[in-house]
C-alpha cells in the first residue's frame, strides 16, 4: 500500500478535524467502549483503557503531544494488522504498548497526572 506524504500542518489539521468530529458525536467507535467517571478512582485496566483512546478532556488528559516515529514496512504491517485484530486504531495500539512498557519497566517514574 503506498500512502501520501504529508506535511506536519495537515496531519495536525486531519487530527483536528477528526477530534472535532469526534466532539461533535459525528464518529462511531470500532470496538467496544466504557464510559469512565471522571470522579471515580481508577484501576489500572481502566487507565490503560483510557490511554488506549485517543484521551480526551473530560478524564482530564487532553492529548497536547503528537509523536512521529519511523518504523520498518514490517514492524507497519504487525503493528496495523494486530490493532485491527484488537478492535482499535495503531495509534491506540502503541499508546497500550508504551502503557505497558513503562508500567512494567518504570512505574516509579509515572507522573502524579497519569496517576
Amino acid at each position: 500500500m503506498m500512502t501520501r506524504k504529508i506535511s506536519k500542518e495537515e496531519a495536525s489539521r486531519r487530527a483536528w478535524e477528526l477530534d472535532a468530529m469526534a466532539e461533535r458525536g459525528e464518529m462511531k467507535p470500532v470496538g467496544p467502549t466504557q464510559v469512565y467517571s471522571a470522579d471515580a478512582p481508577m484501576d489500572e485496566d481502566g487507565l490503560a483503557a483510557i490511554f488506549a483512546g485517543r484521551p480526551r478532556a473530560e478524564f482530564r488528559q487532553p492529548a497536547r503531544k503528537t509523536w512521529y516515529t519511523r518504523t520498518t514496512e514490517a514492524m507497519d504491517r504487525w503493528a496495523s494488522d494486530s490493532a485491527k485484530q484488537e478492535n482499535m486504531s495503531t495509534s491506540a495500539l502503541i499508546r497500550t504498548a508504551v502503557y505497558e512498557y513503562l508500567n512494567k519497566r518504570h512505574p516509579d517514574l509515572r507522573p502524579a497526572a497519569a496517576a
